[in-house]
């Protein structure tokens, strides 16, 4: 019995050819599925916590801690949460970055949302409503926190300095300044 090669490379060639169309089909019924991404669970924030049941706004130390916001979650990248702070019928809202579930204000920035965004009378001691926004925009899902209340007393907001100075040599009257104006 003598080989037959052209029958040989002719079944190869069907063989390849079947493969082929076989992985090209493995392929292309792959890609026609659409996958959700899956929701980060739980997506819920329980309750909300604030360092202090009472702030009083220091002036003059803007840059130490007034408080701190922090809930129960997962640190999840996909999930951005804003806090929201209301005095009655005024609102603003804080971005926090992604992923973090705390956030902390300084008594500072504190003291600029209170006297400037929601218009708090200065050392007067006011309701400071506190919520909890949680954002998952890929999905156009949300969920919101219980409100808190905390007391917070605002300090008064202006220049750090009561009159501004400059080196006496960059004015035209040199360190006079009670003449300023002097030629």
């Amino acid at each position: 019995m003598k080989f037959n090669w052209k029958i040989r490379l002719s079944a190869s060639k069907q063989l390849g050819n079947i493969l082929l169309w076989g992985v090209c089909l493995i392929m292309v019924q792959s890609c026609s599925k659409e996958l959700d991404a899956p929701n980060p669970l739980p997506f819920e924030i329980t309750n909300i916590t604030a360092s202090a049941d009472k702030v009083v706004i220091n002036p003059s130390k803007p840059s130490e801690d007034a408080l701190t916001v922090s809930w129960p979650a997962f640190s999840n990248s996909m999930i951005s949460y804003k806090i929201i702070l209301a005095n009655g019928e005024q609102r603003d809202s804080v971005a926090v970055a992604s992923g973090a579930i705390s956030k902390r204000f300084t008594q500072g920035e504190l003291n600029a949302i209170l006297v400037e965004k929601l218009k708090m009378t200065v050392n007067v001691e006011s309701k400071l409503d506190i919520t909890v926004l949680g954002l998952i925009p890929s999905k156009t899902l949300s969920t919101t926190s219980k409100t808190i209340s905390i007391q917070v007393v605002p300090g008064p907001v202006g220049a750090a300095y009561a009159s501004l100075w400059v080196v006496g040599d960059a004015t035209p009257n040199g360190w006079n300044i009670e003449n300023p104006n002097a030629s």
